[in-house]
């Protein structure tokens, strides 16, 4: 079974048999209720869409472009942490 919850703005976890996938968490999502995420996807660098100090808190690879993980790094997010991923990219 596929869930879709909506965690205020952009952000929103897709649940689909065990994987809990957390997309654009950032300064306006409600992030108290998301759960454990297993991944998170970032879909560009804005603090609307990504909240470092959230993203520190968890141990879930992150997966963004190029210039959202540069900026992550940056945060001091860990390098193992962080996925490049490009245009038409599928991830499994």
């Amino acid at each position: 079974m596929l869930k879709f919850t909506l965690h205020g703005h952009a952000c929103l976890s897709i649940v689909a048999d065990d994987a809990n996938v957390l997309v654009d968490p950032g300064a306006f999502s409600k992030l108290d209720d998301v759960g454990r995420p297993d991944a998170m996807l970032i879909t560009h660098q804005h603090a609307d869409h990504a909240e470092p100090g959230y993203l520190a808190q968890t141990s879930a690879p992150i997966y963004a472009p190029r210039d959202a993980i540069e900026t992550l790094r940056e945060q001091g997010i860990p390098e193992e942490r962080l996925h490049v991923v490009e245009d038409g990219a599928v991830l499994t």
